[in-house]
């Protein structure tokens, strides 16, 4: 289990040893103060477990927990891998590529969706063109087909991208199915497992 706080550290715990009362390891490399009401976080679904965690100031940070996991004993201490610049204001929410720990999305207060691929470098390779005026609150990846991807925004609104169709002829974001269903902020969208066609959101 990992726990992100406003605190500038992560702690992963190992559930299956409850006799300590200490984390397994400390993910390190956020600065202080940026991790504030911040809840950016992620892990990767492959064999290399990998952590993603965006913060306030526009950074986010990739850690690889592969030791951790395979050789767990109290006490590690474990650096950022990995720091990505592309965001502008907080970063709301990151999610890993379903079937790759290299690539991932995020989104943040700067109305952008951003793609990243760790292989090429620290700056996102794909720029989503802004398609509202309001912060970008969280995005799922479907399991189930790739190329689709679910945001949420502050103003109710939830839109459903196929990142191959990502801009529009004139440049402009060209969301598959723009949705308007909730009154308030969207602060959580998910796929169903196995589903192309349904999420949830809330």
């Amino acid at each position: 289990m990992i726990a992100k706080s406003d605190l500038n550290q992560l702690h992963i715990w190992n559930l299956s040893d409850v006799s300590s009362p200490t984390p397994t390891a400390t993910l390190s490399g956020h600065q202080e103060g940026a991790c504030e009401s911040n809840f950016a976080l992620d892990t990767s679904r492959d064999t290399n477990p990998k952590v993603l965690s965006g913060d306030r100031d526009g950074r986010i940070l990739m850690w690889d927990i592969g030791e951790v996991v395979s050789n767990p004993h109290h006490g590690m201490d474990v650096c950022a891998q990995s720091e990505f610049h592309g965001h502008s204001a907080t970063v709301e929410d990151v999610c890993f590529h379903p079937s790759s720990a290299k690539e991932f999305c995020s989104v943040g207060d700067d109305q952008l969706l951003l793609f990243w691929d760790e292989r090429k470098g620290k700056k996102p390779v794909l720029t989503a063109p802004k398609w509202c005026e309001v912060d970008l609150h969280c995005v799922d990846w479907n399991a189930a087909d790739d190329n689709l991807l679910v945001t949420g925004d502050a103003d109710g609104g939830t839109f459903v991208f196929d990142r191959r169709k990502v801009s529009g002829p004139k440049g402009e974001a060209s969301p598959l199915h723009p949705l308007k269903q909730h009154q308030d902020a969207v602060f959580r969208v998910g796929w169903l497992p196995e589903s192309r066609t349904h999420f949830g959101s809330g």
